[in-house]
């Protein structure tokens, strides 16, 4: 029987497949994790501030219940009195012993002297100020009869009304606001020092009837996009839109007047 013997040559090797990209894989990679990136950071930073919201209402719903359970253990049912002295601690510390941490409620996390407040214990929040008590004029707004605003005009005083529980339209009276980042100082002499928020612990709504421009000097209608967020006497807090509140105040109505 005869055999067929095959005879095969060496064998033949594959070619390697390379391990890296191309200079055009690359680039259309990079072109790609760009556009990506470009749809999804908004989305990103929309989430972060609405986390930011979400965390300085709470801070707010928490004042609300120190600034009730004060009213409650105070002889008259008033609210705290507002700091006599610039550099004394902010309203928000008379709540102390009321709330486990001051601190980790009085300041908005996205307020941007939040540090600076912190460092010289001030707030993110202002008081409304018809609803502050004085510690020297107890019924008063704290504002001479007859005083000249900042416009030279005589102001229109209204009265302030410190007892909590007096307010007849609760859900409708706004006990803070988020302050403005308007005013910040440095110390005298000093030149690398945190900057000191030259703000007051309530507003001036006195001076709001001379314009949009008076009340951003007291809060900060729009801290959260195009809103802010507001504590109400019943204890509720609620984002209000900026332009909702403009439209009162140009429309005649002084939304800090305590509602009769």
């Amino acid at each position: 029987m005869n055999r067929q013997v095959s005879i095969q040559g060496p064998a033949r090797r594959r070619p390697a497949v390379g391990a890296g990209f191309t200079l055009v894989e690359l680039l259309v990679v990079t072109a790609v994790l760009g556009v990506l990136g470009a749809l999804l950071l908004p989305a990103v930073s929309r989430a972060r501030g609405q986390a930011r919201a979400v965390h300085c209402l709470s801070n707010l719903r928490q004042l609300g219940l120190g600034l009730r359970l004060y009213a409650e253990t105070d002889p008259l049912g008033r609210l705290p009195v507002d700091p006599v002295e610039d550099n004394a601690p902010a309203w928000v510390f008379a709540l102390a012993p009321f709330m486990d941490s001051v601190d980790g409620v009085r300041l908005c996390p996205s307020d941007a002297f939040r540090e600076a407040r912190r460092v010289w214990q001030r707030t993110s929040y202002v008081r409304n100020q018809y609803t502050a008590r004085e510690p020297l004029a107890e019924s008063s707004s704290g504002l001479t009869p007859g005083a000249l605003g900042p416009d030279g005009q005589p102001l229109t005083l209204n009265p302030s009304t410190v007892r909590l529980a007096s307010y007849r339209r609760p859900s409708e009276t706004f006990l803070a606001f988020e302050g403005s980042n308007l005013g910040v100082v440095f110390p005298p002499g000093v030149v690398d020092a945190v900057p000191v928020p030259a703000f007051d612990d309530h507003t001036h709504p006195d001076t709001w009837v001379f314009g949009w421009a008076h009340v951003l000097a007291d809060i900060d209608p729009e801290r959260h996009g195009r809103s802010s967020n507001y504590l109400f006497a019943d204890g509720h807090v609620a984002a209000v839109p900026s332009a909702a509140l403009r439209r009162r105040l140009e429309s005649g109505e002084n939304f800090a007047v305590i509602p009769e």
